[in-house]
């Protein structure tokens, strides 16, 4: 009796393993749309209409130790988006000085040389509240400076 039982419970529960692994590749559960908070943002999957794009001009100021102090001025107006609801922890990353309105961040992130006076463009795509796949995700990226807000593309995380 006993054996019959370990097996019935181990056919039950291996069954519930498969309907669990099928069900949370369901975007739609519970377990899917906090699976899109945490995976990077696939743009391929949102609509058009559901993302905004902004592209501001930024100059290399320094490169200290591959940490490069960037002139953003313009950044307040990404920012400022009403959209962009977690603008202050983009603001935070990047190190954001309103007063000398500069950006910091890794070299590596730029193309190029990397050296004082190179002028990039640097893009933030922000998925709008009301999308239903990456709600009010973002990323951001640093392109050459010929690279227009159309041509841009993220690259694949």
């Amino acid at each position: 009796m006993k054996k019959s039982v370990q097996v019935i419970f181990l056919i039950a529960s291996i069954c519930l393993v498969i309907f669990g692994f099928i069900y949370s590749l369901n975007s739609e559960t519970l377990f899917g749309k906090f699976l899109d908070q945490v995976k990077p943002v696939d743009w391929d999957k949102i609509f058009p209409r559901n993302i905004i794009k902004n592209s501001i001009p930024i100059e290399i100021l320094e490169n200290q130790n591959g940490i490069c102090n960037i002139k953003a001025e313009n950044f307040q107006l990404i920012l400022k988006t009403p959209e962009f609801t977690k603008s202050q922890d983009f603001a935070r990353e990047l190190d954001y000085n309103n007063d000398t309105k500069t950006i910091k961040m890794s070299c590596d992130k730029l193309p190029g040389d990397k050296l004082p006076g190179d002028k990039n463009k640097l893009h933030v795509w922000i998925v709008r509240g009301e999308a239903e796949k990456f709600s009010e995700r973002y990323q951001y990226f640093v392109t050459v400076s010929n690279v227009t807000i159309t041509d841009a593309v993220p690259p694949q995380q």
